[in-house]
């Protein structure tokens, strides 16, 4: 049988103001939006005329101008990525790269989902 006992609790409700919480927050510049709008910007352009330039090459060759783009050097590849340089340079010679690989790649050149995404369609 289904007890009807009920434990009263007492609530403690705190009131915040927005403005008590607008001051313990940071207070962005126009300054800082403004770069942040540009960096933005700056890297949607990137994004599409690196599509362009990959669109019509293989992997391979995409990585070599991707690594070439983002000045990364094999060495820093390995570094980055965790592939092994022999890794690395086959996938530049053409061999086909597993999508864990790909993933790898994507996190060390910092590529935007867009871009990460045609090279997963290679």
């Amino acid at each position: 049988m289904a007890s009807d006992v009920h434990k009263n609790t007492d609530t403690k409700v705190e009131t915040v103001s927005a403005n008590s919480v607008c001051r313990q927050l940071p207070q962005k510049t126009a300054e800082q939006g403004l770069a942040a709008a540009v960096a933005f910007a700056e890297e949607v352009q990137w994004s599409l005329a690196i599509r362009r330039t990959i669109s019509g090459v293989g992997f391979g060759e995409a990585l070599k101008l991707l690594m070439n783009d983002r000045d990364m050097s094999v060495e820093q590849m390995e570094s980055e990525s965790g592939l092994s340089v022999s890794t690395v340079k086959r996938l530049r010679a053409g061999q086909d790269a597993s999508v864990e690989q790909i993933v790898a790649i994507s996190v060390a050149l910092h590529l935007p989902p867009p871009v990460s995404g045609d090279l997963l369609r290679m």
